[in-house]
């Protein structure tokens, strides 16, 4: 038996503006589309870029792109993108951020997923390529990860022809996978907030996703510290090609929340009720 404090800051009443104070954001002026993302606002990759074997093509695994938003066309950054048909040298990947929170975080992101167009393969074009992955956005503790949000692909047989893809929406920790919460589109651009927040030995999260359609979830992680130093976001390991598609993100932010706003936070979930729940 576990018991569990389901922490949230809408359900608490309290604003998460007034809890912090921001620490690092990244808004990836001048990184060039297409240019690789490593060294731009501190963000590295966790491999090599992919150099083509046949005509030495260098494709970055984390790079430049751009999005609209309104009238103005901002700088973005992505993971993802149609490399080669051939299986490269390394599983997945990920572009990453380090942090330094040992008192728990918060995030705010936007992000898409986008260009699902898929791929045939070479020697036999009647096999359709693998063009949608499942993406992370992740947080770590030196080589473990602490907390992520999973997206997975959702089946789909009309994938060639549909400009509607979907990918199913789950948190994870401990290697330990919940259940889908809702579903992100790919014609969708979306808001994350998330925040983590250390309590008595465990580590309390609360999250949204606001685009097309919205959802949040809040839950504990029990026996976590809360220490944080890295946030990743990336494919997860494949077995076969890279697809087409690509996680665009920007406007990333992080914050690390005041030592009064911990007290406050500690003091409104003690007015919660504990629900047990059978593991």
């Amino acid at each position: 038996m576990k018991y569990s404090i389901l922490l949230s800051l809408s359900v608490l009443g309290i604003s998460s503006a007034t809890l912090q104070a921001a620490t690092y954001t990244s808004n990836f002026s001048g990184l060039g589309v297409g240019a690789p993302l490593a060294g731009v606002d501190g963000w590295t990759q966790s491999s090599d870029n992919y150099v083509d074997p046949g005509d030495g093509t260098v494709y970055p695994w984390a790079y430049g792109t751009e999005v609209i938003v309104g009238a103005s066309t901002i700088p973005a950054a992505a993971v993802g993108g149609y490399y080669n048909t051939d299986t490269p040298t390394v599983g997945g990947f990920y572009a990453a951020q380090s942090l330094s929170f040992d008192k728990g975080m918060f995030l705010n992101m936007k992000f898409a997923i986008s260009d699902s167009a898929g791929f045939t393969l070479p020697d036999d074009p009647t096999v359709y390529g693998t063009e949608r992955n499942s993406f992370r956005i992740s947080v770590y503790n030196q080589s473990s990860e602490v907390f992520a949000l999973v997206f997975d692909p959702v089946s789909n047989p009309d994938a060639l022809t549909d400009t509607n893809d979907a990918w199913n929406v789950s948190s994870s920790s401990g290697g330990i996978q919940g259940p889908t919460i809702m579903a992100v589109y790919e014609s969708g651009v979306y808001t994350l907030g998330l925040s983590l927040l250390p309590s008595d030995g465990n580590l309390n999260y609360s999250y949204s996703l606001t685009g097309g359609n919205t959802a949040n979830a809040h839950g504990v992680l029990t026996g976590v510290t809360g220490e944080i130093d890295s946030l990743r976001i990336g494919i997860d390991p494949l077995a076969g090609q890279f697809g087409t598609n690509q996680m665009t993100f920007y406007n990333v932010a992080t914050a690390v929340p005041e030592p009064s706003s911990l007290l406050l936070l500690a003091s409104a979930a003690g007015g919660l009720v504990l629900r047990r729940r059978r593991l």
